[in-house]
């Protein structure tokens, strides 16, 4: 279509719908755009903001940088808290296992071999990790004290008797 096309199609458009409000008495727009989508509310909402502003561009762009650097913030805050909660899941594995926080330090080097597929340190990925770095380097386990079996002892936390040193010389 040719421009003159374009413009006798738009007039055959505009004489269609403005067809009921000429026979009203009202006289037809004066153009109609086709092209352009009908504003919406929150288009509306987004000018009067805008507005507000004085109508100013720096106004605009300086909110806008505060919410670019309150949103890196926050981004980098999450970023950081999910660091620290997969080092400290890594840490308590390297515990139970028995090693040193070093050995945490480096089966934690290479993070991203260790997590699953939501992003979550794999307990089996952590402990065959520990098992080649504390081979390839040679490291043994620390010591530990002896820990206390929860299924000995008074079952009532009460002891049964007052404790004495005749109870304790004849074996009670």
């Amino acid at each position: 279509m040719t421009i003159t096309d374009n413009a006798n199609a738009n007039e055959g458009v505009q004489q269609q719908d403005s067809l009921p409000d000429a026979q009203a008495g009202h006289p037809p727009p004066a153009s109609i755009d086709t092209t352009d989508p009908p504003a919406s509310e929150s288009d509306t909402d987004d000018q009067d903001d805008d507005d507000q502003d004085d109508g100013s561009r720096s106004n605009r762009e300086k909110r806008y940088r505060l919410r670019l650097r309150k949103a890196e913030r926050q981004l980098a805050e999450r970023d950081d808290l999910i660091a620290r909660t997969r080092q400290v899941i890594v840490n308590d594995v390297v515990d139970r296992a028995g090693y040193t926080d070093k050995v945490a330090e480096l089966v934690a080097a290479d993070m991203d071999a260790l997590l699953d597929d939501n992003g979550v340190p794999d307990v089996q990925k952590v402990v065959s990790a520990v098992g080649n770095i504390t081979t390839e380097y040679g490291i043994i386990r620390k010591s530990r004290p002896p820990r206390a079996n929860q299924q000995q002892g008074h079952t009532s936390g009460q002891p049964s008797s007052k404790p004495s040193w005749s109870d304790a010389i004849k074996g009670n």
